[in-house]
């Protein structure tokens, strides 16, 4: 059996060309697909299944450090007086049986669909906010 070593602070997101580098400790990025895979048709003597045109689609979930880099970036953009769509990639580095790998995915149509959740943290100074972007993804690997 592979071991598989995920290498820490190895997660980079690039949309329109910026590197967002300034991700919370912990979840950094969350994908969720939108839609199901495929479609299913239900008669009573048989069942038509149909890939679905939308099953690419995902929600993407970014806990960013507040007041970053980042969060300078990302605020530039939400404050546009259009939508902006993006393209881009979320890249892992990780080892497999020792051989160093990437994991990636591409990002095209994206936009954001959240305005950003802002948590407070009064302890260590961390504050984090967190935005979703929803866009058709592809994995690579």
């Amino acid at each position: 059996m592979s071991e598989i070593v995920l290498d820490n602070n190895s997660l980079t997101l690039v949309l329109n060309g910026s590197v967002i580098s300034d991700l919370a400790i912990g979840d950094k990025l969350v994908i969720t697909p939108v839609n199901p895979k495929t479609s299913r048709m239900n008669h009573h003597t048989h069942t038509t299944i149909q890939s679905r045109g939308d099953s690419d689609v995902h929600d993407i979930t970014i806990n960013y450090i507040k007041y970053s880099d980042s969060d300078e970036i990302i605020n530039s953009w939400l404050n546009s007086p259009t939508p902006l769509v993006f393209a881009g990639s979320i890249k892992e580095n990780y080892q497999k049986s020792g051989v160093a790998r990437i994991s990636s995915y591409e990002l095209t149509t994206a936009s954001f669909t959240t305005q950003p959740t802002n948590t407070h943290n009064d302890q260590d100074g961390n504050d984090v906010l967190s935005i979703t972007l929803q866009a058709r993804m592809i994995r690579l690997i």
